[in-house]
């Protein structure tokens, strides 16, 4: 079955709009090139489970907070 035409998937349109925007210095479409790629490259880099840090001064809390 052919792909229909003239018809784009609302995220293709949105990620379009993120990297493809109008210079009007130079009067034409510029690609953010930095960012989309920073975008790809930073979601292998970034953990996936971050811990929270551990409370330095735990002795101004209850003991609920407390990590032992």
């Amino acid at each position: 079955m052919a792909v229909p035409k003239k018809r784009r998937s609302l995220s293709k349109c949105r990620k379009r709009r993120n990297t493809i925007f109008f210079d009007k210095l130079v009067g034409n479409w510029l690609k953010r090139r930095e960012w989309f790629f920073r975008h790809s490259y930073q979601k292998t880099v970034l953990p996936i489970e971050q811990e929270p840090e551990i409370f330095k001064f735990p002795g101004f809390w209850p003991n609920k907070y407390l990590k032992k």
